[in-house]
């Protein structure tokens, strides 16, 4: 029990702030092959819809945990009908998730906060949303249209995989899914506003999903393709029914600033491009109505939380700027240990560079080069923008450092070779030579000119 109970508290710390531990994690769990045969890494449709049992129930026990502000709203000053925001908290946490992970354990938060603030504007929508569904019947009729050329779709496309017609079957699975969702919806509604709607956030979906299992050849990716876009619509129109969106766009000013800073923040491990803008676009679009011009404190308020520059990047360059202060009769603390408080240990998602990281990672090299190596090949591996800069800084430090201990011209005449200490795993570029640069090279060396 306790080991599950870790795993759930590192399910939530290595999505936020460690997402490539989370990611082993998940092939672990759930290997995924991709094309010839060759693993890659595991999506959160794959883990969560038809992957580990005990990833999601560790996921719908975070959820759950989430959701607590809100169901003690509902219990002391909300109705009993309120509990369906509840529900609804936990279906778009996992509709989202199933996507965005880190932005889907943080839904039940985000609609707490809509009820604290906003509680009549839900049950509003809440009305008129049960108001506007069809009658039992044509709603069952709806649903079956939709379960049978969803069933017939992935069972096409599956056949279609198995016999390595991929392209044909990625073909079927866009336009069954489109025109299975749409039909069902039209059956269920008879709204053609509505059904283009849906058609319309279905096909979006379902591009994307197709484009995140581009190189998925084994036959189970036809279910999990399909699968994920059903979750992620069922997530979208619960949102829609909880009325997320609506209520975001009516809120005062500081509580939408905050909730942007949180949606950035649970975006930020996702290294896609533009995210961050198109975050700010979708807040200004969103606020812009009811705020003016103040919907651009809220962008930058997303832009903030995407970028981590709160709540913690002040104190990682206030601890990283002063971690070298000393009293004068007393020697500097250990630079190594201060190190191991910064990113990439605490928090590998790091999108701007720290103030005077290099220089504190210069010192740990002095005091101890193997332990400050090893926390410069993982800056070297990391994919976010912060780390490069400052190992470009520390370089000509360290180097220096290197240079400074030479006491020999011996130990000078042997830099150039790959037997040179710790230079050339700091500087592998300058020890590296292709064919024809040691061609060209033996060549000088034999020319009348060379010798």
């Amino acid at each position: 029990m306790l080991q599950f109970l870790r795993e759930t508290w590192q399910l939530w710390y290595w999505a936020l702030f460690r997402p490539s531990l989370l990611q082993e994690r998940m092939n672990v769990w759930v290997p995924q092959k991709g094309q010839n045969g060759e693993p890659r890494d595991t999506g959160y449709s794959d883990i969560l819809l038809f992957g580990s049992k005990r990833f999601m129930a560790q996921f719908i026990l975070l959820s759950l945990l989430f959701a607590l502000p809100l169901l003690f709203n509902v219990a002391t000053t909300g109705q009993l009908s309120d509990l369906l925001f509840v529900f609804s908290a936990i279906l778009m946490a996992y509709g989202i998730g199933v996507w965005l992970l880190p932005l889907g354990l943080h839904v039940p938060l985000l609609l707490g906060l809509v009820y604290a603030l906003q509680p009549d504007l839900l049950r509003q929508v809440l009305t008129e949303s049960i108001a506007a569904m069809p009658p039992l019947p044509q709603l069952g009729l709806g649903l079956a249209g939709y379960i049978l050329g969803f069933g017939l779709t992935v069972g096409g496309g599956t056949w279609l995989w198995a016999k390595r017609q991929i392209w044909l079957g990625r073909a079927l699975l866009l336009v069954g899914s489109v025109s299975s969702m749409s039909g069902g919806w039209w059956l269920a509604s008879r709204n053609w506003s509505d059904t283009l709607l849906v058609g319309g956030f279905a096909f979006l979906m379902m591009l994307w999903a197709l484009w995140l299992f581009r190189e998925g050849t084994d036959p189970s990716d036809a279910g999990g393709v399909a699968g994920g876009v059903a979750g992620g619509v069922a997530g979208g129109v619960a949102g829609g029914v909880a009325g997320g969106v609506a209520g975001l766009a009516l809120f005062p000013l500081t509580p939408l600033t905050l909730t942007a800073l949180l949606v950035g923040f649970s975006l930020a491990p996702m290294r896609w491009r533009w995210t961050g803008l198109l975050l700010a676009a979708l807040f200004i679009g969103l606020s812009f109505e009811h705020h003016g011009w103040l919907a651009l404190a809220v962008a930058a308020a997303a832009l903030v939380g995407y970028y981590r520059l709160l709540p913690l990047y002040p104190l990682f360059a206030l601890r990283s700027v002063t971690a070298r202060w000393h009293r004068p009769d007393k020697p500097p603390l250990p630079a190594l240990p201060e190190l191991q408080q910064l990113p990439p240990h605490l928090d590998k998602v790091l999108w701007l560079p720290i103030p005077g990281h290099a220089r504190l990672l210069a010192a740990a090299f002095r005091e101890d080069a193997a332990g400050a190596l090893a926390i410069i090949e993982q800056m070297r591996a990391s994919p976010y923008p912060g780390y490069g800069p400052t190992v470009r800084r520390a370089l000509p430090l360290i180097v220096a450092d290197q240079l400074a201990l030479v006491a020999s011209a011996e130990s000078l005449a042997a830099l150039p070779s790959r037997e040179a200490g710790l230079l050339p795993q700091l500087v592998p570029s300058f020890y590296q030579l292709d064919a024809e640069d040691g061609a060209r090279l033996a060549g000088c060396n034999t020319s009348p000119r060379g010798r």
